[in-house]
């Protein structure tokens, strides 16, 4: 065999050998961060668990001094959990979730209610709820809730549909811009897979930290409105998104865009953020998978809030999880459910009821 022929050989194993690393390599963190939120919005189907915890909650207000009520009210929520599982399909448009809800003390109670959701119907079985009395006939069953109708009500051209896909494909979209203007360095690492505690099940590639501090809240907080804001209000006035929120006019996000640009206002509302906003810990962790998709995120949010004499402490935790990934989903309940009640016979069984009260 000859050099030349040699060389060949040589420079092909490199160039494969390459390309295979390449395959196997990981991201730059904000880099993955982008990969995984573009093939989100591909996602055509999945399995899902998301919750939200408040750990704590401390509101110290002279309208609690006022108002214990309200007080009895933010005790209640202190500790309070809600958990989402459920399944998703892009086409035909299918989604059902169990909604739990948990609030423990001394008033604890656990609500569950199922739904389920099509382009243009909505299914939502009634749960016993505690402190509130429900007809006997009602508690779980489905009432169905047709779009369609309410817009004939209200006299709408248009018929309202819950398009989770769009709605999804917005979120990313703004994502996207956040990463855009977020520098990097300041704003992304990536961590140590073992020093995250992941869901069963979930394989990490690569585990990226979106981390705001006292250090770089300023500088979160210019981009967040300088370069950020206006984007996203470009993108809702946009032909593809200016449906998903009928309520904000084009005048209201020319106004706002306006007031943005006033730099002695902008400057004048970053040092009174900064002077009333404690960060104990606030970031986002995202596990990305072989595939490149978003397989957990998980949102820590530790704050002191003071404004006007009032403090407010919140420490909550947000996650989300997907799996089952463009996989045939895990529907239980189906659609239309058993035992459904139309909304009008809903309506007529609270409205006989108010009229036998009088």
């Amino acid at each position: 065999m000859n050099r030349k022929l040699w060389m060949s050989v040589v420079m092909g194993m490199l160039a494969i050998m390459l390309v295979l690393s390449g395959c196997g390599a990981k991201k730059d963190p904000k880099e993955a961060l982008q990969a995984a939120m573009d093939n989100a919005v591909k996602m055509k189907s999945y399995d899902f668990k998301a919750s939200f915890v408040l750990n704590d909650l401390n509101v110290s207000s002279p309208e609690l001094t006022a108002n214990p009520e309200v007080g009895m009210v933010y005790n209640m929520l202190k500790n309070a959990q809600v958990t989402v599982t459920g399944a998703y399909q892009k086409d035909p448009m299918q989604m059902e979730m169990n909604v739990d809800l948990t609030i423990k003390g001394d008033a604890s109670f656990t609500l569950n209610m199922p739904i389920v959701m099509t382009k243009e119907k909505m299914w939502v079985k009634i749960p016993s709820i505690p402190m509130i009395p429900m007809p006997e006939n009602l508690v779980g069953k489905f009432v169905e809730i047709d779009m369609k109708k309410l817009a004939e009500q209200a006299g709408e051209s248009t018929v309202p549909t819950f398009d989770t896909a769009k709605s999804q494909e917005l979120s990313m979209d703004i994502m996207k811009i956040l990463f855009e203007k977020f520098d990097g360095k300041t704003f992304f690492q990536e961590v140590d897979a073992k020093s995250v505690t992941l869901p069963e099940g979930v394989e990490a590639k690569q585990v990226v930290k979106l981390a705001i501090n006292n250090e770089n809240l300023e500088q979160g907080l210019t981009v967040l409105v300088k370069d950020v804001a206006p984007q996203v209000l470009d993108l809702l006035a946009s032909d593809k998104y200016k449906d998903m929120i009928p309520s904000l006019k084009a005048e209201d996000i020319a106004t706002a865009k306006k007031d943005l640009t006033d730099e002695a206002k902008l400057k004048e509302a970053l040092a009174e953020i900064k002077k009333g906003f404690k960060i104990n810990d606030l970031n986002v962790v995202t596990a990305v998978n072989k595939d490149q998709f978003p397989a957990y995120q998980e949102a820590n949010i530790n704050v002191d809030v003071t404004a006007e004499g009032s403090t407010v402490k919140v420490n909550a935790k947000v996650t989300s999880e997907y799996s089952n990934i463009n996989g045939k989903p895990s529907f239980k309940i189906g659609t239309p459910p058993q035992d459904v009640i139309p909304m009008e016979q809903l309506e007529q069984m609270f409205g006989g009821a108010g009229v036998a009260a009088e």
